[in-house]
């Protein structure tokens, strides 16, 4: 989400402070994630921003500046990134996960072709700020599931539950506001009300993504990344946008990010099963954590 912006030249802290002051906003897409295009130590920086107002209240938040890397082309940006999406069609294929059986590998094998997937949105979007935004977002989401899953077998079994939870409570919900029905084929009756304590029976409370996060270690990225992320997806942006001639640089600064979860969730297909990747490794993957 880049909008525009006003910078201190004061060294940023380490912590979170709020201000009481006029209020400042950030450029929370330039100042975010970005990475040494083609180097072993690629990374997203510079991280987050210094001052991010978010109401046109009192209060400003200061957050810390990772790394400082200069943007590169798109193009080199889109090399990078076809290059990520190949790799992981490639762990994709692997014998491990193409033909596994257990939920662990079924469900990273699952994050792994839907990063596929949001890369290749990426890459086909590459100018359009918000989808780009809202794939960032999305990407970030994924990977905090998808280190929270792989950390144990239990964890992967908890959470190949939920689609048939969310389904269930799909139904349900549907059938009790009346948009809905269960009927019954052989005699055509409704049997919606018999269904329901069936369908309730199949809910499970799962863990939501900031409880994931937390277990995980990925408190920081929850904090910093996916909650800027869910201002465009919630369409919260709407006096923060440029004008229309800044948004291809807009776009531009994104590629890095998307670049940089990509090769995170690789990171974690590629430690599995001889070991969980840690939140250490993983930070350091997107550039948020120093060397």
């Amino acid at each position: 989400m880049h909008r525009r912006a006003s910078f201190s030249s004061s060294p940023v802290p380490t912590e979170i402070q709020t201000w009481l002051a006029s209020a400042e906003s950030i450029n929370p897409k330039r100042d975010r994630l970005t990475e040494s295009h083609l180097s072993k130590n690629e990374r997203w920086a510079p991280a987050l921003a210094h001052y991010f107002a978010l109401t046109c209240a009192l209060a400003v938040l200061t957050i810390e500046i990772m790394k400082s890397v200069t943007l590169l082309s798109e193009e080199q940006y889109l090399l990078t990134m076809r290059e990520r999406i190949d790799q992981l069609k490639a762990r994709a294929d692997l014998p491990r996960y193409k033909y596994a059986t257990d939920d662990q590998p079924k469900l990273i094998a699952y994050f792994l072709k839907r990063a596929v997937q949001f890369g290749e949105a990426a890459f086909r979007t590459r100018d359009l700020a918000d989808p780009l935004d809202v794939s960032m977002r999305v990407l970030c989401d994924d990977l905090i599931r998808l280190s929270w899953l792989a950390q144990s077998e239990s964890s992967a079994a908890e959470y190949a539950k939920l689609p048939i939870s969310a389904l269930c409570k799909l139904a349900r919900i549907n059938i009790e506001k009346g948009h809905a029905r269960i009927v019954h084929s052989p005699t055509g009756k409704d049997a919606s009300v018999e269904f329901l304590p069936k369908l309730s029976s199949l809910e499970v409370k799962g863990k939501t993504i900031e409880e994931m996060a937390n277990e995980s270690g990925l408190e920081k990225l929850y904090n910093i990344i996916f909650r800027i992320g869910s201002l465009p997806v919630h369409a919260n942006t709407y006096f923060l946008n440029d004008p229309e001639g800044e948004l291809a640089k807009d776009a531009l600064s994104t590629l890095p990010a998307i670049n940089a979860f990509l090769r995170a969730i690789a990171l974690i297909a590629d430690n599995f099963p001889n070991r969980a990747t840690t939140p250490e490794e993983i930070m350091r993957a997107l550039g948020m954590l120093r060397h």
